[in-house]
């Protein structure tokens, strides 16, 4: 069985430099220095819709980033900057999922849609250290390894077709 929070890892870790990581993004933990980044996931019901076999689940997690912060009001281009740098990883999300370029969940828990859940990331924290955390709240969906049949998510989303057919052709479910 796939370990599916090292998915999401390995799945991220194609755009740390994006995130302007300084090495590896923490799990449940984010270095708080300039340029740490992590994965904190998010406790949520498992099913986002039961089917007769199975079902559309959900993995909901934050991308969290720790960045230097400038608390001189007559100046926030630094402010404006970091949360730039955060915005294209809400971005580069939403370029895997059009591209279908998901986390490998495994052959029998395809994943079918990746996505951030706000347009804009939200500030967590902000302390004396000269840092702030920026927060942005990532969905996946992915079906359960007992749904037999595909197009019940498709119909699920109010679609005919949503490509997930595709997925049954290339061997993936």
């Amino acid at each position: 069985m796939i370990n599916l929070h090292s998915a999401v890892l390995e799945w991220l870790s194609g755009a740390v430099d994006l995130f302007h990581s300084a090495g590896e993004l923490g799990f449940n933990f984010v270095p708080v220095e300039s340029g740490g980044g992590g994965v904190v996931t998010t406790p949520s019901a498992p099913f986002v819709k039961r089917f007769l076999r199975g079902g559309v689940k959900q993995y909901l997690f934050d991308l969290v980033l720790f960045a230097p912060a400038a608390y001189d009001v007559s100046d926030a281009s630094e402010n404006v900057e970091c949360m730039e740098l955060v915005q294209g990883a809400i971005l580069w999300i939403g370029e895997q999922n059009d591209m279908k370029n998901f986390p490998d969940f495994g052959k029998f828990t395809p994943v079918v849609e990746v996505g951030c859940m706000t347009d804009s990331p939200r500030v967590k924290q902000a302390d004396k250290t000269g840092g702030v955390s920026y927060s942005v709240p990532v969905r996946i969906l992915y079906l359960d390894r007992g749904a037999t049949n595909p197009n019940q998510f498709c119909r699920y989303m109010g679609q005919e077709s949503c490509g997930v057919e595709d997925l049954v052709l290339r061997g993936k479910y």
